[in-house]
């Protein structure tokens, strides 16, 4: 989805361009997106459908950037990065806030939680732009279908009882607030996210998701047994879908084989791009 470059620049346009959107942090625009994709060992770190991703999420925005904020003493602790990767890892930390959940604050900075909701909700939008083939018209469409998909996992677990030092209110009006940010900036998102699309050679509309839905549909209309041969290698039907959209992506051509029964096909289509996929098939 957006590359590191696009990531950071629509972050600076934001940053410059919308009252609020502040980010002081330092350098934490080249390197939130490490943090997510890489740093960490999971790509897309903290929007895996359960809150654990989530979890290890806030754990990592905690060593690179957090702090223990000591109620009693009125200050942060300015504890190192080591004591941090430490904190962590050690049920003594753990036991002490618990015990003494009126003196100790765990804190993440605002910004830092801001960017890495954005980084996500910017993989969605421009990935629904790919599949839904929306037009600049509808740019809004993208930000609210990427809206749609992250909204219950946040919105509806523990991860909504967070909440800012800045005003805003709960995680859940974070994600409310992004939301209509983007809105407001979709027709620059959508031409921006339109000329990387196309810096790689992909076309909107025909994005996996869509070559999936494509394929499923043309199963089903003609009863079609669910096992597709692609180059005479049976796969169910959305692991075949993937594997021709992989194919045809690298520019190699592809025989899709469909069946009645097992090993029945009936019918084969060869095809040299995903354009010419979506006409064969109807869609």
């Amino acid at each position: 989805m957006p590359s590191w470059s696009l990531h950071k620049k629509i972050y600076k346009m934001l940053s410059e361009e919308v009252e609020g959107f502040v980010i002081f942090t330092p350098d934490l625009i080249n390197r939130i997106d490490k943090i997510i994709d890489e740093a960490y060992g999971e790509h897309d770190l903290g929007r895996d459908p359960d809150a654990a991703s989530f979890w290890k999420l806030l754990n990592a925005l905690f060593i690179e950037f957090g702090d223990i904020y000591d109620l009693k003493l009125g200050r942060f602790l300015n504890i190192t990065r080591q004591e941090r990767i430490e904190f962590v890892h050690s049920p003594e930390w753990w036991r002490r806030i618990q015990e003494e959940p009126e003196r100790y604050l765990i804190h993440i900075p605002d910004d830092a939680l801001v960017l890495a909701l954005l980084h996500h909700i910017l993989d969605l939008a421009m990935k629904c732009l790919l599949d839904r083939g929306i037009t600049i018209e509808r740019s809004g469409e993208m930000i609210l279908c990427a809206y749609e998909k992250i909204r219950q996992y946040y919105i509806h677990s523990q991860l909504g009882l967070l909440s800012t030092s800045i005003g805003i209110g709960t995680f859940a009006d974070v994600l409310e607030w992004l939301i209509r940010i983007l809105i407001e900036k979709s027709k620059q998102l959508y031409n921006l996210f339109l000329t990387e699309l196309k810096s790689k050679g992909l076309e909107l509309g025909l994005g996996p998701r869509a070559i999936r839905d494509c394929m499923v549909h043309y199963v089903k209309e003609r009863g079609y047994y669910g096992i597709v041969y692609i180059d005479g290698t049976p796969l169910p039907v959305a692991a075949a879908a993937s594997k021709v959209y992989s194919k045809l992506r690298r520019g190699e051509g592809a025989t899709i084989g469909f069946a009645k029964a097992p090993y029945l096909i009936v019918e084969r289509i060869t095809v040299s791009s995903l354009k010419e996929l979506v006409e064969k098939l109807g869609c």
